[in-house]
Order: structure tokens, then sequence, then C-alpha cells
């Protein structure tokens, strides 16, 4: 396997990690407005529910993560200067947040039978409320400058990157489920790298000329 053949399948690691995350936000969108849930963090955090749709973030943000250095690598020349810094600051940012979806997954259910108090304590003493804050609130600058460097470099679809963009601007806003947008535009990049090399074999089977055999 080659370097351009990894580079395509990090398209396809993008389009499942995205996926599963949209998954997630539009069952946290049902459960906030369709369900309804507790009102106490260490409820939620004690349901089936809450564990799998953490499990889906933490895997989908792995996903992503594969997905985003193969979404730089396609678009490395092109993107300049600027792709460098919003993928670099993408990529650290959303480790953190897998780090964080891992924590949701393992620790919080943990916590909601072993120290529930701590777990509803809008403000835990401690570098806690800081981390979480870099992280959620620093995660989308990183895919904004990532989206506008795609938009620029062309090698995607541009409504794509600009997509990417916009849905990192509404990730600033505080609402449930602020990723959809997001969620989106990395599907759409992740597929239209996934699917290039098919493209242009297309491409070059209708460009091969007709041959005719010759005549004695």
């Amino acid at each position: 396997m080659n370097a351009s053949d990894l580079i395509r399948r990090g398209g396809l690691a993008a389009v499942a990690g995205a996926a599963l995350f949209l998954v997630a936000d539009l069952w946290t969108l049902v459960e906030e407005f369709v369900i309804g849930g507790s009102e106490k963090f260490s409820e939620q955090a004690a349901t089936t529910s809450w564990t799998f749709v953490s499990a889906m973030f933490l895997a989908g943000g792995i996903l992503i993560l594969l997905g985003l250095v193969a979404l730089y690598a396609r678009q490395a020349e092109a993107a300049g200067v600027l792709g460098v810094v919003g993928f670099l600051l993408a990529f650290v940012l959303m480790a953190m947040v897998v780090g964080a979806m891992w924590t949701f997954a393992f620790v919080a259910p943990t916590a909601a039978i072993e120290a529930p108090a701590f777990l509803d304590n809008e403000s835990p003493a401690g570098p806690l409320n800081i981390g979480f804050a870099i992280t959620f609130m620093g995660f989308p600058l990183g895919w904004l400058i990532f989206g506008i460097a795609t938009f620029r470099a062309g090698v995607f679809p541009r409504l794509a990157g600009g997509l990417l963009a916009v849905g990192a601007l509404v990730t600033f806003a505080p609402l449930p489920a602020v990723t959809l947008l997001l969620d989106i535009a990395v599907i759409w990049l992740g597929y239209s790298l996934f699917s290039e090399r098919r493209e242009r074999a297309g491409e070059g089977r209708l460009a091969q000329p007709e041959v005719h055999p010759q005549t004695q």
C-alpha cells in the first residue's frame, strides 16, 4: 500500500468519525427535546444512553484525528502556512477533545456511583474547569482556520471548506449538538478525498483513445 492509498483511506476515517459524531449529536438532540433527561449530571452519566453516546464520541474523535491528517496531507502544499497553523491547532485541540470524551465515557459513569456530588458541582475546585474551557472553546478555532485554508487551497470543493469554517463558528454558540454543521463538512471533505482515485480512474478511461484495428 502506497502513501496515496493511505491518504485516501484517511478520508474514509474522516467520514466514519464524523458520521459517529453526527449520530451522537442527533441522539443528544432527541434526548434534549423529545425524551427529556435529568437535570443532574450524575443521573445522566449513570444511564446506558450516556455510555453509548460517549463511546460514539470517543471512537468518532479518534477516527477524525486520523482523517484530519489525511485531509491536510492531500492539500499541504496548496494550503500553505495557514494550513499548517490550522492543522496543528485542530489536531492538538481535537486530541484534547478525545481525552475529554474518554473521561466522559469511563470516568463519569464511575464518578456517578462513587462521587455524584462531584459531577453535580458546576464549579469544582482545581484546574478541571480551566482544562475543559480551553478544550471546548479552543478546538473550534483550529477548525475555523483549517476550514479557511481548505477553502483558499481549492483542492477540495470550496463549499465544503466554507461549510467547515461556518460550522466551526457555530460551534462557539452555547447550544446542544452544536457541531452538526462541522460533522457534515468533515463527512463531505472525507468523501471527496476517498472518492478521488475512482474519479481519476474514470477520467483516465474516458481519455483513452479509441483504437481501431488496422486494415491490410
